[in-house]
């Protein structure tokens, strides 16, 4: 039971790690595309691509990326250090 708590906390961590640097270096509007065409290739399903985000958003969220990156250590750090 605790290494199935290890592999969940460690791939939530490494996945907000990767959402966090994608934000940060692609930008949020890019990250939004690849996520929404990951989605419409798994489940079938196409919906039109969302506009343009204003540059106020992307700096936003680009911001709350950091905080993200942050949460993803600590979760990883969690992962590796229970008893």
């Amino acid at each position: 039971m605790l290494n199935a708590l290890r592999i969940c906390l460690a791939v939530l961590g490494a996945s907000a790690g990767a959402i966090a640097l994608s934000i940060l270096f692609l930008g949020a509007e890019a990250t939004a595309a690849m996520a929404e065409g990951v989605f419409n290739a798994v489940s079938g399903r196409y919906d039109p691509p969302s506009g343009h985000w204003p540059a106020t958003m992307d700096s936003e969220l680009r911001f709350y990326a950091a905080l993200w990156g942050a949460y993803g250590i600590v979760v990883l750090r969690t992962a590796w250090n229970l008893p």
